[in-house]
């Protein structure tokens, strides 16, 4: 007589034995010394999450017509950087977008400063889980880049059960801070913090990004007293000029006064860092939006400024005529329409110049 019991038994067992049993496991503490977030000064444990921002909690409380850019646009994540050491042979991580600035993530995983995978979420995703399987048991470290234009919360990292956080091998970097608008913050990259021209530079010149720069933003003043939160910062880019060439109250003196004031609070806290002011890239544009004042004007300005401090002593700091090495070739090969923002291929082309005139 057939025995029906044990041959559902059979069965169960025989499904069970096939089902290949998740590796990652182990949730690991958010506050763990092995976890380094690079690019920020500014990392906040709550709510069981860890969110970051690139700007002090003061600078993005100044009234917005001082502080010169959109806050809102200001907590994104371009340039930071999550980087830990396991021999775990899988490793996920899960974010959650917070408000109110996105335009999808895209994250990139490098493993032994090898790039292995990449994630893309879209705007209306509620949740990014990331998974990556290794194959390996040996140490690694990894370095995970966060999006450049949305802003997100580390919920959860998982390990594979017999596995744990390690100390990471690797020195921390000295610093380059990358200060700007949306050029440098990243428009024109999708979303995408290893693309941006500031992240290619870092990762040429071996130092760790902290990307600034904020879309919309013109000279600001509160940014550069910022940097008195900041120790050992070896490079300092400076490109900005376009929107305060195309403000409703444009004026090629105010700009020069305020880069002028910018560089006085930057030197009154990193006396010798080497400091590179950019002018003012190619652009389509060929009038401002609001005023008779034409963009050379603008460069001019930042030749000026520099070889004033230049002469009176200043042997670190340098200008890098941007409009010299940047063209057409350079802008946003998907949207055409677009007279100033870096393509993805420009930013690179971008990157290599600057690169070569810093080394």
């Amino acid at each position: 007589m057939i025995n029906l019991k044990q041959i559902f038994t059979a069965a169960v067992l025989i499904f069970c034995a096939n089902i290949t049993p998740a590796i990652a496991a182990k949730t690991v503490d958010l506050t763990s010394e092995n976890i380094r977030y690079l690019g920020t000064n500014y990392v906040y444990h709550q709510d069981k999450q860890v969110s970051f921002t690139r700007h002090s909690k003061a600078t993005l409380a100044v009234p917005k017509m001082k502080l010169a850019f959109n806050p809102v646009k200001a907590q994104t994540t371009s340039g930071i950087v999550i980087n830990l050491a396991t021999k775990s042979q899988e490793i996920n991580f899960e974010f959650i977008p917070l408000p109110k600035e996105n335009r999808g993530s895209e994250f990139a995983l490098y493993e032994n400063d090898r790039l292995v995978k990449t994630f893309k979420f879209k705007r209306k995703d509620k949740k990014f889980a990331l998974t990556y399987d290794s194959g390996s048991k040996q140490y690694k470290e990894y370095r995970l880049t966060l999006p450049s234009w949305s802003n997100v919360a580390l919920k959860a990292i998982t390990l594979d059960d017999d596995s744990e956080l390690l100390a990471i091998k690797s020195a921390r970097k000295a610093k380059y801070v990358a200060m700007g608008d949306s050029i440098t913050h990243g428009v024109g990259q999708g979303s995408a913090t290893q693309l941006t021209y500031p992240y290619i530079v870092s990762q040429a010149l071996d130092l760790e990004l902290f990307n600034i720069a904020v879309g919309g933003g013109k000279t600001s003043i509160p940014t550069a007293e910022m940097l008195k939160d900041f120790d050992d910062i070896k490079l300092l880019t400076l490109l900005i000029g376009y929107n305060d060439w195309n403000s409703p109250k444009a004026d090629v003196a105010v700009y020069q006064s305020n880069l002028e004031r910018m560089l006085t609070s930057i030197r009154k806290y990193h006396p010798e860092t080497t400091i590179y002011c950019i002018t003012p890239l190619f652009t389509k544009s060929t009038k401002a939006k609001h005023v008779n004042q034409p963009m050379q004007a603008y460069r001019q300005a930042v030749i000026d400024v520099v070889k004033a401090r230049q002469l009176s002593g200043d042997i670190n700091i340098n200008v890098i005529e941007g409009d010299k090495i940047t063209s057409v070739k350079n802008l946003r090969e998907d949207n055409p329409k677009d007279p100033v923002h870096l393509g993805i291929n420009g930013a690179r082309l971008f990157a290599e110049q600057l690169i070569k005139l810093i080394k």
